[in-house]
């Protein structure tokens, strides 16, 4: 969570694959994660709302 408020999520990256990624699609794919880690499992979404996040994700970098 720090590098995100930071705006270093690109230190997340192998650098082998930097050129590959989206700024906005590595800071959405975060806030998944980040999401999936509440620490209340209450709080965390089921795996089917996680495929949809990433399936709206995937669908607007590919529009880009």
């Amino acid at each position: 969570k720090k590098l995100q408020q930071e705006k270093k999520l690109n230190e997340l990256l192998d650098s082998e694959f930097k050129e590959e990624f989206v700024p906005v699609g590595l800071e959405e794919m975060v806030q998944i994660a980040l999401l999936c880690t509440q620490f209340d499992p209450v709080d965390r979404p089921k795996m089917s709302e996680v495929l949809q996040m990433e399936e709206r994700r995937v669908g607007k970098e590919c529009r880009s």
